[in-house]
């Protein structure tokens, strides 16, 4: 394949095959031969890309020591590339690559070379992901509020909220929460830091921070935060009280099917089954599509879980999403083989579980 694609005499056309023979070889391992195919490449940017798909397969490997220099090699290609979005994609992918392979320092410098914001926000967050999940939380902490671009910014301390709580960072982390300028985003951040305070057994500094939104003008999203918290209290009426309260449809919803998964989780079906109508009649008053095609999906999961199989696949058919539809008939797949050999349960969270440590891994 490799002497083919050398053969090729159109420039693009070779550029593409060697890439293909590239990703080919690092998926078997042949990382040196990947390597040398990829010098070959004269396109900046499939070059770049190239050797940042060798530079990812060594990390995985185990390889870190070569992963420096091959990541170097890539981000030198990306400087060459001419279109501004192609160059920064470029560098962001190289950016995390490097941040997977344990190479921080290196990972933010690469990402402060980005130069569109956006871009370099989307790279700074995924590196600050990876620091949460390699327990450098300090770290972690301070590569998010390095991001300038709110949205980002609010992404990436909501992706470490938990870790940050768990290792006693709560006023560090609720401080970086407030920093961001805008509203929206500011208590989409609070709103994951008082969840993740709830879980922990903070209930009253959760409630605190939700209060902080309850100033605000999203009162649906304080609502809903403050029914998650109460649950995880064990305060289910007030939670359900919390709940009603909101006049936003796709977050009662939501906040009511906490209730019932809370119900469920704890052996009371028929508590959990006295909700269903106010979840259905809540999810058709939800106005965005997207959001209700979640919705339908989440009540699909529940119907399967209380073993009302037809209710849980009518529910899937209200799905607009084809990706929310494959999921709730999973759940329903997984639900109605449970039932029947209970032994699966334990199997099907053991890898549960194991795909959550690849993922945490990777």
């Amino acid at each position: 394949a490799l002497a083919a694609a050398r053969e090729i005499e159109d420039a693009d056309k070779r550029a593409s095959a060697l890439w293909s023979v590239v990703e080919a070889l690092g998926k078997v391992g042949m990382e040196t031969e990947a390597l040398a195919a990829a010098r070959e490449i004269e396109d900046a940017d499939k070059r770049a890309s190239a050797l940042g798909s060798v530079a990812e397969a060594l990390a995985k490997a185990g390889m870190a020591a070569e992963v420096h220099n091959i990541a170097i090699e890539a981000l030198a290609a990306a400087r060459k590339i001419q279109t501004a979005d192609d160059r920064a994609r470029a560098q962001s992918s190289i950016a995390e690559v490097l941040g997977k392979a344990g190479m921080m320092a290196e990972a933010l410098a690469a990402a402060r070379e980005i130069r569109s914001t956006g871009d370099r926000a989307s790279a700074q967050s995924s590196i600050a992901e990876v620091l949460g999940k390699a327990g450098m939380m300090a770290e972690s902490l301070a590569a998010a509020r390095e991001i300038e671009e709110a949205f980002h910014r609010a992404e990436a301390l909501s992706s470490i909220a938990e870790p940050l709580v768990q290792a006693g960072m709560e006023a560090e982390a609720l401080a970086a929460a407030r920093e961001t300028e805008e509203v929206f985003y500011r208590v989409n951040a609070l709103s994951s830091m008082a969840k993740a305070l709830g879980k922990v057994g903070m209930t009253a500094e959760a409630l605190a921070a939700i209060r902080e939104i309850e100033a605000t003008d999203y009162l649906a999203l304080a609502l809903c935060s403050k029914a998650e918290v109460l649950v995880q209290a064990g305060m289910v009426e007030e939670a359900l009280d919390a709940a009603r309260e909101i006049e936003w449809m796709e977050y009662r919803a939501n906040a009511l099917m906490v209730v019932t998964n809370f119900w469920l989780d704890r052996g009371q079906a028929e508590k959990a089954r006295s909700l269903i109508g106010e979840v259905r009649i809540s999810i058709g008053k939800v106005f965005s599509d997207y959001e209700r095609s979640t919705a339908w999906r989440h009540l699909s999961e529940i119907l399967a879980r209380l073993h009302f199989y037809r209710e849980a696949r009518e529910a899937a058919e209200q799905c607009s999403s084809s990706e929310d539809r494959l999921v709730a008939y999973t759940a329903i797949l997984r639900e109605y083989h449970i039932e029947r050999n209970p032994s699966l349960a334990r199997l099907f969270a053991e890898e549960a579980a194991e795909a959550l440590c690849t993922q945490v891994a990777i």
